[in-house]
């Protein structure tokens, strides 16, 4: 996002596991009503020019699914509540830990929207298949946080291949929470 044309434009993160099912509808599309004045656009409105990223897309309700792959046809959004068409550009990433194919057989993900997503797939494997990738995390987490603190954290060679060594069943953020404590708890 940040190195393509659209980078000045809006970044809007909506994580559907966050969000309970009855309210994703209206969490999404906005509301709108004619009877009071009070609007709220909708999650591609407030990414219209940018990128909208859809985390645990698996957890998005059947009757979501079919409107958002209706929207990704037409590229207008109708608020919940209203009838007019409001057109957005966005550029839409989603993010899934689940088998979609898997999930498409079983009749819990919409096999047009999972063929529309799939144009462009990219998979990252979990931290456990690419250690290699461990000093360079380590490296990215502690200067963020020598800069927030104006000072120089360094590591141990010895502590990052330990560090190598553990299957890190949570991935980054078990990574990032083990070397946020470690700071914590060190001079």
């Amino acid at each position: 996002h940040n190195m393509g044309a659209r980078s000045k434009k809006p970044f809007v993160i909506v994580n559907c596991r966050a969000i309970p099912s009855e309210l994703m509808l209206s969490e999404m599309l906005g509301t709108e009503s004619e009877q009071t004045p009070d609007a709220r656009p909708s999650r591609f409105e407030l990414a219209d020019g940018g990128t909208l990223v859809i985390e645990a897309i698996e957890d998005m309700p059947l009757e979501l699914q079919e409107v958002l792959l209706n929207l990704f046809d037409i590229r207008h959004i109708s608020r919940f509540g209203s009838s007019r068409m409001i057109p957005v550009n966005v550029r839409v990433i989603c993010t899934t830990t689940a088998d979609l194919s898997q999930r498409v057989k079983e009749k819990s993900f919409s096999d047009q929207l999972y063929y529309r997503l799939n144009t462009f797939r990219i998979e990252v494997p979990s931290l456990k298949q690419r250690v290699e990738d461990i000093p360079q995390i380590i490296s990215r987490f502690l200067g963020v946080r020598s800069e927030k603190l104006e000072k120089v954290i360094d590591i141990d060679p010895l502590a990052v291949e330990m560090l190598q060594q553990y299957p890190w069943p949570g991935n980054i953020r078990e990574l990032e929470n083990v070397l946020e404590r470690a700071l914590s708890h060190s001079e």
